[in-house]
């Protein structure tokens, strides 16, 4: 194999291990993104952290977390906006 195949060979697999996480965080990041919403319809019944968790059987302490950070919005609950405070704050990146 010639040099410029070997470079060639290597970038295309930096590329591809690049869209692979890419993917997974996009994924994670839905995944946080779904799970807020579902606990602010909850909030909006005025259901409490710990019945939430129980409905979504979510941990706890991450629904806890989320209400914390959802108070702060309320009563809109902009999503988005609770993601990147939760994200910020957490430092999650999966569920």
């Amino acid at each position: 194999m010639q040099k410029w195949e070997e470079m060639a060979y290597a970038r295309q697999e930096g590329k591809d291990e690049g869209r692979a996480e890419g993917k997974a965080e996009g994924k994670a990041e839905g995944e946080n993104i779904k799970l807020i919403k579902l606990i602010c319809k909850k909030l909006c019944k005025n259901k409490t952290p710990e019945e939430i968790s129980e409905d979504l059987e979510e941990d706890l302490e991450v629904v806890r977390q989320i209400c914390v950070i959802a108070g702060e919005f309320a009563p809109e609950y902009d999503c988005d906006k609770i993601y990147e405070k939760y994200h910020t704050v957490s430092g999650a990146s999966a569920g």
